[in-house]
């Protein structure tokens, strides 16, 4: 876990950080820390050395290490001189099959699995649906905690809210015109399965996702099933993409990575390239030639074409200049702070006067923007509207002398409204 950085070690030597890019590195929790920033605190103060081991290190990361902060080893090779697996892009808007499974993964899925090959499927969306409509009306179920779309759940036929754990069972009718014509909207892990199971009946198919490992030592089970060859098809989401080394995979087949790609974050590209890139990465882990179909909307996007010829340095290239552009790390540092309330309208007037507080405060500070107050991407969750600030600054004294300033005003002025406020510095998601 990112707390054995706290670990009261003698003589502490070195550090290693590896798949240093994964986001749970940092607290979600206050505080909110980075183990990267405090492994590199205590480097320094106990005089050790720090190594940061990634494929597909964050972009800062290797910002840092270009310009010469970090020292930069590079291997050229795929570890053992195995070969890097070839890989398709299936243009989704060119298919008349509008199936979970294209044609193309379909028949490379049928020679693969009759050479007693595995085979791995991911998508990143578990559930049966993202969401349940009344085909009458229009009607969505939502949660009333969250206001977003409630997911389906076949097996136990209820609806789950995935952000804060509400679920409700199935209704027969709707319950805003009761009518019984309710339809399901989307894909995610549970329906791919079900497509499986009857387009594979005699082969053994696994899903590996957050509702089939809650169990004690499950996600260990599946996965030995798999290494000793019992399961031919598993399907999942980001879990089976993390560092597993399974030789039997010989085909993995991404199925709509525009899901992550089209989250509004401005990590949303790089978190695509990264995942895209350690699911490939799983196919023809010994001496066979490994193979993978992305199957997507968005072929020629930056991300996804990197991904496929297995190009880290390309990616990052596009990827700084855009950063660049836009103002976002490593050509600056983030600050952000959610204000939340349950009350809306409090929140909201809150936020009118906080606007104008911020136009003079501003005034006061060279080469600092501030974005905001609005509404979070995510405006409400458990209950709890949501608005937050954005700061932008090169100098992260600046970043929490502003902090502190809106904190003391925060403390004259909205303690008595039920509001609160959470502060994040250098912010993993704007979500």
């Amino acid at each position: 876990p990112r707390s054995a950085i706290f670990v009261p070690l003698q003589n502490l030597g070195l550090i290693i950080i590896d798949e240093e890019h994964e986001t749970s590195y940092k607290s979600g929790n206050t505080p909110r820390y980075h183990a990267r920033q405090i492994a590199s605190y205590r480097a320094k103060k106990e005089n050790a050395i720090l190594v940061l081991g990634s494929a597909t290190p964050q972009i800062e990361t290797y910002y840092y290490a270009k310009k010469g902060n970090i020292h930069l080893i590079e291997l050229k090779n795929r570890y053992g001189g195995q070969q890097l697996p070839m890989v398709e892009i299936v243009d989704l808007k060119k298919e008349e099959n509008k199936n979970l499974i294209t044609g193309t993964l379909l028949k490379k899925m049928l020679t693969t699995i009759s050479q007693k090959k595995q085979i791995l499927l991911f998508l990143n969306r578990r559930g049966f649906s993202p969401a349940l409509i009344c085909k009458a009306c229009g009607y969505t179920f939502l949660c009333p905690n969250c206001n977003i779309s409630l997911t389906f759940h076949k097996a136990k036929h209820n609806l789950i809210c995935h952000h804060c754990g509400y679920a409700i069972k199935v209704p027969n009718k709707c319950p805003s015109c009761q009518n019984v014509a309710l339809k399901e909207v989307g894909s995610g892990t549970e329906k791919l399965e079900e497509i499986l199971l009857q387009q594979f009946p005699e082969y053994n198919i696994a899903r590996m996702d957050l509702d089939t490992t809650r169990k004690r030592n499950s996600y260990f089970e599946i996965l030995q099933k798999v290494k000793k060859g019992n399961i031919d098809i598993l399907i999942g989401t980001q879990m089976v993409a993390k560092g597993h080394d399974i030789a039997g995979i010989q085909l993995v087949g991404v199925i709509l990575p525009d899901i992550i790609l089209n989250i509004p974050d401005f990590r949303s590209v790089e978190r695509t390239f990264v995942l895209l890139t350690q699911v490939i990465g799983r196919a023809g882990r010994r001496e066979q030639c490994g193979e993978a179909i992305i199957q997507t909307y968005l072929p020629e996007h930056y991300s996804i074409v990197n991904a496929k010829n297995q190009d880290y340095v390309s990616f990052y290239e596009t990827e700084i200049e855009k950063r660049r552009t836009f103002n976002y790390p490593p050509f600056t540092r983030l600050g952000r702070i959610v204000f939340r309330s349950e009350n809306l309208q409090k929140l909201q007037n809150f936020c009118v006067e906080l606007k104008e507080v911020i136009k003079n405060m501003e005034k006061n500070y060279k080469n600092l923007q501030c974005i905001g107050p609005v509404s979070c991407p995510l405006e409400k969750l458990k209950k709890y509207f949501r608005y937050h600030i954005i700061i932008k600054c090169s100098d992260i004294n600046e970043i929490n002398r502003f902090i502190n300033e809106i904190r003391e005003y925060f403390k004259k002025n909205a303690s008595q409204r039920f509001l609160y406020m959470e502060i994040d510095i250098d912010p993993l998601s704007l979500i």
